[in-house]
């Protein structure tokens, strides 16, 4: 036997550490497991309801535990809010065993064309991360190879730093 094959290289390359668990790691470090998610939720609407309630419903956001749903008519809005325990139930089976749960569901009406139509809203002033905060927002993206997964972890990033931007400014 070669003197090499007991270094801690050679041990290290022999057993590898699945990517999944290095990423799952992180995410609970940084603290952005529970909203990851949670912000799964919006892209598996689809899948959470029946065809004809996702033509007439879409989720729009969480906040806090709160998950927002856009619907295209009061009737919609009320049919929808009489379900909303069955709903709350199919949502909260799709969160992993450790995300926080969603505990209530609002509705608004918004009507897709006129949501479409409408003029975007004046954004806020731009918050511009330090280097050192966009070296690590870097390391951490590097990470993660699936480009639908990293856009999610860009956006969780972002609002992450305007919100403890925003949270800073104001104390």
């Amino acid at each position: 036997m070669n003197r090499d094959d007991f270094s801690p290289k050679r041990r290290r390359r022999s057993n590898p550490t699945k990517a999944s668990f290095v990423l799952n790691k992180q995410l609970d470090k940084l603290g952005l497991s529970g909203a990851l998610s949670r912000r799964q939720l919006i892209q598996k609407w689809p899948n959470i309801v029946s065809k004809t309630i996702s033509a007439h419903s879409r989720a729009e956001k969480v906040v806090g535990s709160v998950l927002y749903i856009l619907v295209d008519s009061s009737v919609w809005m009320n049919e929808l809010s009489a379900n909303k325990a069955v709903l709350l139930q199919k949502i909260n089976a799709r969160l992993p065993g450790g995300a926080p749960r969603i505990e209530d569901v609002r509705f608004r009406q918004c009507s897709w064309a006129k949501e479409i139509s409408q003029p975007a809203k004046a954004e806020a002033p731009e918050i511009k991360p330090t280097p050192a905060e966009l070296n690590k927002r870097k390391l951490i993206l590097e990470a993660v190879k699936d480009p639908d997964l990293r856009l999610i972890f860009e956006s969780l990033l972002d609002k992450d730093y305007k919100l403890k931007k925003t949270r800073e400014s104001s104390d």
